[in-house]
């Protein structure tokens, strides 16, 4: 199963987002796992408006079935454009969950 969490600070921005597991979901044998694609797909699209269209600062671990990145200090246009790329990202990512249950799980932790 595919888990992303999400770490908030106290004005409810995200601060953390954690993504790790693999779907294991197939369509036949010779396919790749359609879903994981997609949530990489995703993230890596995240890291892409994050860095080079925000500017914003970030820390990134990636390894096979890891995706870790959490935000730096920011000025609050960065921090606001970052909120708004990673607000869309987990819609996107709840989309996903509810049309793949038990594949892929987004949880807000404290």
């Amino acid at each position: 199963m595919i888990r992303v969490s999400l770490q908030s600070d106290t004005r409810g921005r995200i601060k953390v987002f954690s993504c790790q597991g693999h779907a294991e979901l197939t369509v036949c044998e010779e396919d790749d796992d359609l879903l994981c694609a997609g949530v990489s797909a995703l993230c890596g699209a995240l890291t892409i408006g994050l860095v080079q269209v925000v500017g914003a600062s970030v820390i990134l671990n990636e390894d096979y079935g890891l995706f870790h990145l959490e935000l730096e200090e920011m000025d609050e246009e960065k921090e606001r454009q970052s909120q708004v790329l990673l607000q869309t990202t987990v819609k996107a990512l709840e989309e996903l969950a509810a049309h793949n249950v038990g594949f892929i799980e987004v949880v807000y932790e404290d």
